[in-house]
């Protein structure tokens, strides 16, 4: 059966994780791959990618309310982030793994905590695989200045989506108010949500040449 608000586990209300919840160190993830640092980067781009396909398999099965189809993606999903060094994305598989396997099938809630890890666990490892890039804290963000006219923010945002630069999550929180609505709009803020920049750079340039 299917679960309901009320049954989602604990750690639901925690505090988000931080990078060293979400990864191991990278002392330890480099041994995984005999120190190889561009084996680990090539691993990494595949990582986020792979997980959403089992996220997909997952809601299927949900929607299918087919617990056998759950308990499988679950477990793929659990041995691939313990693979790659990511524990909390790989401990909150295993307890809903556990769940199905008594006939919980994951609520939409827990889904979605799912995918949440799976985007601050990939931050977290776009962060360690390219230490020339800088995350900015919530206070830095804050502190971002504001530029002197939407097209000069949303030129900015252009370099950093063509750099695949973090700064364009932040920048996009800043001006989407300003933006005008549209679906090239809600298509580049999901592309950045999800971290896919090139795809995001190219539905800033519908929303510049609509300006």
């Amino acid at each position: 059966t299917g679960r309901t608000p009320d049954s989602i586990l604990p750690d639901e209300k925690q505090k988000p994780l931080d990078s060293t919840e979400l990864l191991e160190d990278l002392d330890s993830l480099l041994k995984r791959y005999a120190g190889n640092f561009d084996l680990f980067k090539q691993f990494q781009k595949k990582f986020k990618p792979d997980v959403e396909k089992l996220l997909t398999a997952l809601k299927k099965s949900v929607d299918d309310n087919n617990s056998e189809a759950a308990i499988y993606a679950l477990h793929s999903l659990k041995g691939l982030s313990a693979t790659l060094g990511a524990p909390a994305l790989s401990r909150y598989a295993s307890e809903l793994e556990k769940n199905a396997k008594q006939q919980l099938i994951p609520h939409p809630i827990e889904i979605e905590k799912l995918n949440q890890l799976l985007i601050d666990t990939h931050i977290a490892m776009e962060k360690m695989a390219n230490p020339e890039q800088q995350v900015m804290s919530v206070e830095q963000k804050q502190a971002l200045p504001v530029e002197s006219g939407l097209a000069n923010q949303l030129t900015t945002l252009a370099g950093y989506l063509k750099t695949s630069n973090m700064d364009a999550v932040h920048l996009m929180e800043k001006i989407q108010d300003q933006l005008p609505d549209g679906s090239a709009k809600t298509e580049m803020m999901n592309h950045i949500h999800n971290l896919e920049f090139a795809k995001a750079h190219s539905s800033l340039y519908k929303i510049m040449e609509g300006l």
